[in-house]
């Protein structure tokens, strides 16, 4: 215990938080803009597949919007 400094303390913690950040950025979906029958279904999957599923579904959402802009810059209802 005494051969730790506050300096090998602060590392081994920023090490731990570095780690986290790292897991949290892979392995945890963005779910922002998905409706909840959509969460569910992300959060229903394997957790190797959740991210893929997050963005896939993402990706489809903000192309659907994208042409609803289109759409209603054309004139359409």
């Amino acid at each position: 215990m005494h051969s730790l400094t506050p300096s090998g303390t602060f590392g081994f913690y920023a090490a731990i938080c570095f780690i986290g950040w790292l897991l949290i950025i892979f392995f945890y979906p963005e779910v922002s803009g998905l409706t909840i029958d959509e969460t569910t279904e992300v959060f229903n999957k394997p957790t190797f597949k959740m991210v893929s599923e997050a963005r896939k579904l993402r990706s489809e959402r903000k192309a659907a919007g994208a042409l609803l802009k289109v759409e209603k810059s054309m004139g359409g209802h």
